[in-house]
């Protein structure tokens, strides 16, 4: 997996439209695996324990303008770890 950077992300329009799940020791690392052996090609993580995948971007979302800005919510269960933001996905 290589990081694509920060996304936008809408909730009622996801950028990547399917959530594996949210959990409160959500990592990069489960996040990738989890979309992985769904069989997903893209992965991102938001608001520090949300995971999404999909095989190609939804509904416009793409770069957020503001660059990595808005990603800056630790991951859940690990604080060193960036896990997206407020309507905001750091993309894998």
């Amino acid at each position: 997996w290589d990081s694509l950077g920060c996304y936008t992300d809408v909730v009622c329009s996801r950028t990547l439209n399917y959530e594996q799940y949210g959990l409160p020791s959500m990592t990069v690392e489960i996040c990738l695996a989890a979309c992985q052996s769904a069989g997903y090609i893209l992965a991102g993580v938001e608001y520090n324990g949300e995971c999404y995948c999909d095989n190609i971007f939804e509904n416009g979302g793409g770069p957020a303008p503001d660059g990595d800005t808005g990603c800056n919510m630790a991951c859940a269960g690990d604080s060193f770890e960036i896990c997206g933001g407020p309507d905001r996905l750091n993309v894998y």
